[in-house]
């Protein structure tokens, strides 16, 4: 969050600016996209209950905010698939979750993280899904990471867009 130095900030931006109209994919994001309603499926049949699918952004066009979130059920739900697995979450996962939580209202969210095989990334189209490979983080939302943090670069990123202009490190006093 807030390295607009790198070259996918940059095509990203000029996809917001209407520049380019560039589509950010490779085998491993579609097949992460693929596995996630079987995963959740099986979530479903594991923990016995019902998870409501992401099947529409939710907006929050003051800030400009599109958060397409996995499911909902009493905690936001996400999918991550994972070629090499982490021991705790990740910070852009933690990250993207509190934007989640905040932009649905959810107090909490529960992270899966799945262990893809190399041989899953090739085949995702039929997946069989191993519930020993997934696993469950519990993130708390944290009001003060969106209002000190988050709000502030996307309140300075909402007004470059409305101007058409560049965004600059430090920048958020607009």
């Amino acid at each position: 969050m807030g390295n607009w130095d790198t070259e996918t900030f940059k095509k990203w931006w000029m996809t917001k600016l209407g520049i380019n109209t560039e589509h950010f994919s490779n085998r491993y994001t579609v097949a992460g996209n693929l596995m996630e309603i079987p995963i959740i499926h099986m979530i479903e049949e594991q923990e016995g209950r019902k998870i409501k699918l992401g099947k529409r952004p939710v907006y929050r066009f003051r800030y400009r905010i599109r958060a397409n979130y996995d499911g909902l059920a009493r905690e936001l739900i996400e999918i991550k698939t994972t070629k090499h697995g982490f021991a705790k979450v990740p910070k852009p996962y933690w990250q993207q979750c509190q934007v989640l939580m905040y932009a649905t209202g959810k107090k909490e969210a529960s992270l899966y993280a799945y262990h893809m095989s190399e041989e899953e990334y090739r085949t995702a189209y039929f997946p069989q899904i191993d519930p020993e490979r997934i696993r469950r983080f519990t993130i708390l939302y944290d009001g003060g990471f969106i209002k000190n943090e988050y709000l502030p670069r996307v309140r300075y990123l909402a007004w470059c867009l409305r101007h058409k202009k560049w965004p600059k490190a430090g920048g958020f006093n607009v």
